[in-house]
């Protein structure tokens, strides 16, 4: 699979500047704890913004109260794959660094990379290339549970897209991308594995 973001040849006429492609699984596959890999490459530009993700079935809690969880994300020209837990708890409230929700790990984007997930009652657990990176854990607290810390206990599907920023990730390093370039990020496969009960 090829995703991109493409200049708009009709940006006089459109108020978009740029056309994104994505994929989701929301009407065919969703899982609930398992594991994903998914491997891929992506080019390296400034105001780059892939991503591959997990959203809950619908119906569910508006965002952030039923959770996102964003196995790998890059960021303009960062060499740092980002992988982020977003709930209520972190978004919200404020909690992200109890527990840490956010992990990131050097890689050459332009090569293929495996970027995996493991996920089960207690944890998600991101992997690169096999390669533990971290695990955002569920807290047992009757604060944690009231707050929306862990709302990972219903089934997920999964988005691949391409999108391109706006320059508000400073803190990354990232800045505008170029209206007149093509971005672009190949997928070469998606596994999901449940476990056996």
């Amino acid at each position: 699979l090829v995703c991109r973001a493409v200049p708009n040849r009709e940006a006089k006429r459109d108020t978009a500047q740029m056309l994104t492609g994505a994929v989701d699984t929301r009407s065919t596959v969703s899982f609930q704890y398992g594991k994903i890999e998914v491997r891929m490459r992506t080019n390296a530009k400034p105001g780059n913004f892939p991503a591959i993700w997990l959203l809950p079935k619908q119906p569910a809690a508006p965002h952030p109260f039923s959770g996102e969880i964003d196995i790998v994300e890059f960021y303009g020209l960062q060499p740092d794959a980002y992988h982020t837990a977003h709930t209520n708890w972190t978004l919200n409230l404020k909690q992200t660094d109890n527990p840490p929700h956010q992990f990131h790990e050097k890689v050459s984007p332009t090569e293929w990379h495996v970027y995996g997930l493991v996920w089960d009652k207690k944890h998600l657990a991101w992997y690169v290339d096999g390669k533990f990176v971290g695990a955002y854990k569920r807290k047992k607290t009757k604060k944690a549970r009231k707050g929306g810390q862990w709302p990972f206990d219903h089934p997920f599907y999964v988005v691949l897209n391409q999108s391109v920023g706006d320059g508000t990730w400073r803190r990354y390093g990232a800045k505008e991308p170029i209206l007149t370039d093509t971005y672009e990020t190949e997928i070469d496969y998606v596994r999901i594995y449940k476990r056996e009960k």
